[in-house]
């Protein structure tokens, strides 16, 4: 299939931003969640007459979409994400189920302007 000037356009700035969006993705941080709760001998949380045997931690491991940035470093965290007293940040990683969706999304697009540029002349 040859492509005219008009689908050449079309294609040529969908692999522009096929790149752009590699270059520059969707990120996600980690962080732990640290929640203290007091176990006593009647059980967790309930002190009552009871006094407190110790404090347990629990912990868990959260990742949350965060913004766009350069694929060789993470973007920057606010300052009330690094502030937080409950909340230690562990790193960032690529979101690949946004950047696959964008990427599909670009596909759709980028075939459908194909289509509906395409030369009638050609066809016949």
């Amino acid at each position: 299939m040859r492509l005219n000037r008009k689908q050449k356009l079309a294609f040529g700035t969908a692999l522009l931003l096929f790149l752009a969006t590699g270059i520059y993705p969707p990120w996600l941080y980690t962080h732990v969640v640290v929640a203290e709760n007091e176990v006593t001998e009647a059980g967790v949380g309930e002190t009552g007459d009871h006094p407190a045997v110790a404090t347990a931690l629990a912990t868990a491991k959260l990742e949350r979409p965060w913004s766009y940035g350069w694929i060789f470093s993470p973007p920057l965290l606010t300052l009330a994400q690094i502030h937080h007293p409950k909340v230690d940040y562990e790193g960032g990683r690529i979101d690949l189920t946004r950047l696959l969706v964008e990427w599909g999304v670009l596909f759709v697009l980028t075939a459908g302007l194909l289509i509906i540029l395409r030369d009638e002349s050609v066809i016949s």
